[in-house]
């Protein structure tokens, strides 16, 4: 009796050792797309859920899964559609596939594509101001095929400078009379496709008009670094005797008195012909820096 209640207890234990474990149930949660699988003659044999995002089975990852759900009226309207399942894990074997897992559902419904947010447009350029040089774009068969406007400070459109810029005008006879001149122009910045220059920027006036060039100030005059401090004159003066010469004296005295530190100290005069003598009409006192 002794010896049977061992022999039983190993033959457990052998049997305990040996049994294959059952795989745990692994319950999840899918979005994906519900597809008939078909056998090779062309009948249905069942569904597919092709997974959008791969889900661990068994420490694997799958991307599509075979399915089973109580309703199959259910699956067949689903069929094709978008869905979220939620399920569990279960491990089956058939003849011809062998052991195989399948999502047994708990729960299906069609899920709605989520909304993509649209494309943001370009931000353009609207009503600018701009000023420059209106030609023509010429072909390289010499005919007219447009206007561009040389811009006279380039702008940034889209992180880019352009320094010329197609132009299109309602009045294309108005652009013809300023040919070649510098014109102010107000309008909208837009992208067009052509045949041959494909995507392009174009300034589509709403204004144009011929604009004056700024006056520029004249030139300030180069000093040569030296002042004129005071000027005199004297009028009919006889350039033999100085005495009768006031302003040449005043001049003379006022050197001597006001202007004695300056180093240098430039004096001319003019000096009018007549015959003989010389007559002093015109001098001048500069401080030379």
């Amino acid at each position: 009796m002794r010896m049977a209640r061992l022999i039983t207890g190993l033959i457990l234990a052998l049997v305990c050792v040996y049994l294959p474990a059952q795989p745990s149930e692994q319950e999840i949660a899918a979005t994906g797309k519900l597809v008939r699988l078909m056998a090779i003659g062309g009948g249905s044999i069942g569904w597919i859920l092709e997974l959008e995002s791969a889900v661990p089975v068994d420490g694997k990852p799958v991307s599509s899964i075979l399915v089973s759900y109580r309703d199959n009226k259910e699956l067949e309207k689903l069929e094709n559609a978008r869905v979220s399942v939620t399920g569990k894990i279960d491990h089956r074997y058939g003849v011809e596939k062998g052991e195989h897992v399948v999502l047994d559902l708990s729960s299906i419904k069609e899920a709605k594509a989520t909304i993509q947010p649209p494309p943001v447009p370009p931000v353009f350029i609207r009503n600018i101001v701009v000023t420059g040089k209106l030609v023509r774009a010429m072909a390289i068969g010499g005919e007219s095929t447009g206007w561009v406007l040389e811009l006279e400070s380039a702008i940034t459109i889209d992180g880019q400078q352009v320094n010329s810029i197609q132009v299109s005008y309602r009045k294309a006879e108005q652009l013809e009379k300023l040919e070649s001149t510098r014109v102010k122009v107000i309008g909208e910045i837009t992208r067009r496709q052509g045949v041959e220059t494909g995507e392009h920027l174009v300034l589509d006036a709403s204004s144009i008009k011929e604009a004056k060039a700024t006056s520029q100030s004249a030139p300030a005059q180069p000093s040569h670094n030296m002042e004129i401090i005071r000027e005199y004159a004297d009028h009919g003066c006889s350039g033999l005797n100085i005495a009768g010469c006031k302003s040449l004296n005043k001049l003379a005295s006022d050197v001597e008195a006001k202007w004695k530190d300056f180093t240098p100290l430039l004096v001319y005069g003019s000096v009018i012909r007549n015959n003989a003598s010389s007559v002093p009409g015109y001098y001048c006192v500069v401080k030379v820096f």
